[in-house]
């Protein structure tokens, strides 16, 4: 079985998945590529978690909050 290839982070696969789509003037975090009106949903998320962010600034929170890095 060939060795499975690993994504370091959320925020990598749209740069792995794009390559050289995503433009060098993107800047490297996920948030450079996200539309202001971005929708996340988590319908797996336990009780008590956050099930949806709603919007750019939203996200830019959760990523703080969460410590979670924002590059791609």
């Amino acid at each position: 079985m060939p060795a499975q290839k690993t994504t370091p982070s959320f925020g990598a696969m749209p740069r792995l998945a794009l390559g050289d789509a995503i433009s060098a003037k993107a800047g490297t975090g996920i948030l450079a590529v996200c539309a202001k009106g971005i929708v996340l949903q988590f319908p797996f998320a336990p009780d008590g978690s956050v099930a949806e962010l709603r919007g750019k600034h939203k996200r830019a929170a959760y990523l703080k909050k969460s410590r979670q890095p924002d590059r791609i």
